[in-house]
């Protein structure tokens, strides 16, 4: 068995470990991949400055779980999103500038390590072990660092789940009577990594 020095541990009781919140932050940008057949870029990434710095990094490390991503789309109908999510990575990094980075050939691993600031929301799930809607943290809007430090943003209202989406949902032929109620277990902040 490994030695541990148990004068540095601090003793914690089962389900005792702090939850990120719906809020703003900061994130960096871990790893950047185009995925060209669907014109877009997949970016992993973690937080990167204050009470949660690193959070799922570690995660990452203690449980082995995948880091959280999210999708920003070049397809024609994005455009303009995307030119957007481009002038907030200009607006976060000092010394990156997006036009020189698009002229010299857009080398999606040039993003790795720059900033962006994120506004964090809920989202339902079906968990797909025990059929229970649970709720998970996505980024809902990407934006300058500045906002986020400056407090100029707005937390989004939870992302509900179709109920079409779940497994246990009803099949739309056999509609459930407007009497008959609908049981769902909300786990808000749930330890189980959900992607």
């Amino acid at each position: 068995m490994r030695q541990i020095d148990w004068d540095k541990v601090e003793a914690k009781q089962d389900g005792e470990f702090k939850r990120m919140k719906p809020g703003g932050y900061i994130l960096t940008i871990i790893e950047a991949k185009d995925q060209e057949d669907f014109e877009r870029l997949n970016l992993k990434y973690d937080v990167a400055e204050g009470e949660f710095a690193g959070y799922y990094m570690d995660r990452n490390t203690r449980n082995g779980w995948a880091l959280p991503h999210f999708i920003r789309s070049y397809s024609n109908n994005a455009e303009g999103h995307f030119k957007g999510f481009l002038e907030n990575l200009d607006k976060s990094n000092p010394g990156f500038s997006w036009k020189a980075w698009w002229k010299n050939g857009a080398n999606p691993e040039a993003l790795n390590g720059l900033k962006i600031g994120a506004v964090m929301g809920e989202r339902e799930y079906e968990d797909k072990r025990s059929g229970k809607i649970k709720v998970t943290l996505d980024v809902s809007k990407v934006c300058p660092v500045a906002d986020i430090r400056e407090g100029k943003f707005e937390v989004p209202a939870v992302r509900k789940l179709n109920p079409d989406n779940t497994r246990s949902a009803a099949p739309k032929s056999d509609p459930i009577p407007a009497a008959a109620p609908i049981e769902t277990s909300i786990e808000p902040g749930t330890e189980e990594c959900p992607f």
